[in-house]
């Protein structure tokens, strides 16, 4: 394949890339504040587990109740409160920045993948015509050589003039349509037909020579 050939599919190909490394940069934002998160929900669970010690202290001291909060209690607010903007900055990414990336990518590969498709729809085409070619062209030599072989028939000929084997039957690439049909070449009449230029110069010829006894 040349260089024009796969020239759409290699900038399909580009495009694709560069789609991923913009959905890439979207997640790793998001990666990012993910971990912000972890790291806090790590403190939340601790200051937690802290606010319950101290409750279970006074509950098993039978103290009086406590009317204000305790300072554990703000650093657990803080921390919530910062979970929830966390949370919605990553949803914000998500929407803002991951899912058109999303989008891009999943576009560029449909597109890799039309592309290829093309390709390869130009080249089998190509190929069937180069197929039908050549096909066409062994038809031809096959019936020329048998009509040659005919003008030698004899025992001592046939060392010189191999026998011609049985004509192959050749279809169209994916398809039904015979481009050499033995049954079509199966007679003397049909041959020649098939060839009416060379069996007319051979019987031209033989009818010279012939002549010559």
């Amino acid at each position: 394949m040349t260089k024009d050939d796969t020239d759409g599919i290699e900038r399909a190909i580009a495009l694709w890339g560069k789609a991923r490394e913009t959905r890439a940069a979207a997640q790793q934002k998001i990666n990012a504040v993910q971990q912000e998160m972890k790291a806090l929900d790590t403190d939340l669970g601790a200051a937690r587990e802290t606010l319950r010690g101290e409750e279970n202290s006074i509950a098993a001291s039978g103290a009086r109740m406590p009317d204000q909060p305790f300072p554990i209690e703000e650093k657990i607010a803080r921390l919530e409160r910062h979970r929830r903007i966390l949370r919605a900055r990553c949803e914000i990414f998500e929407l803002q920045d991951l899912k058109p990336a999303e989008d891009r990518l999943r576009a560029a590969g449909e597109t890799v993948r039309s592309e290829w498709r093309l390709l390869a729809l130009r080249k089998m085409a190509e190929i069937r015509a180069r197929y039908r070619e050549a096909a066409l062209a062994l038809g031809t030599a096959w019936t020329e050589y048998v009509l040659w072989t005919w003008q030698f028939l004899s025992e001592k000929d046939a060392r010189d003039f191999p026998r011609a084997s049985a004509c192959p039957a050749l279809f169209e690439l994916g398809g039904h349509e015979a481009l050499v049909n033995p049954i079509h070449l199966s007679t003397r009449e049909s041959l020649e037909k098939a060839a009416p230029e060379i069996a007319a110069r051979i019987r031209e010829l033989r009818s010279q020579i012939d002549a010559c006894k």
